[in-house]
């Protein structure tokens, strides 16, 4: 089953059949909790494949996230990309009490995507942005001459001292 679907929260009363599949498209603005430093440039486009097992729904959940960063090596703006993927099992009775952690937000029956999505993200963002070693345009320094390096610590001066 195939359902293009644009909202950020997915009941699960829509979720219809012993499997299928939904794609759909979450607003780059919706993920408000991104750092300042790294931009998401574009709206996410999401997979969620789903099978009911038993009592509950096995949901498989995967996204690439296009962004925005300045490199702290070179301070040029570069553009890489994440892909987050979480799987969950929800129970169909929402009565049912869980005794594992939630990976999935799940509320009063609805899967908040773009809370779940967000948070995979921030999780696999890097801390300090950076090109790849190759890519980068930054120029390492000549090695400085092993001798002169020596004279101008300031613990060779006090070697001189004593």
């Amino acid at each position: 089953m195939n359902v293009d679907t644009n909202a950020s929260k997915l009941a699960l009363s829509d979720l219809k059949g012993a499997s299928g599949e939904l794609n759909g498209t979450l607003s780059a603005a919706e993920f408000i909790r991104i750092p300042t430093e790294i931009t998401l440039v574009k709206d996410v486009h999401y997979r969620l494949n789903y099978q009911l097992v038993e009592d509950n729904f096995e949901i498989q959940l995967e996204c690439v996230g296009r962004f925005k960063a300045q490199c702290q090596r070179c301070l040029e703006k570069f553009t890489f990309f994440e892909k987050a993927e979480v799987g969950d099992s929800i129970p169909v009775d929402q009565q049912k009490e869980r005794v594992d952690e939630e990976i999935l937000f799940n509320e009063n029956g609805e899967i908040d995507l773009v809370k779940t999505l967000e948070a995979e993200f921030l999780l696999c963002l890097p801390m300090v942005p950076k090109h790849d070693v190759d890519d980068c345009g930054f120029n390492m320094t000549e090695p400085v001459d092993s001798e002169l390096e020596k004279k101008k610590t300031p613990f060779s001066i006090l070697k001189d001292l004593l």
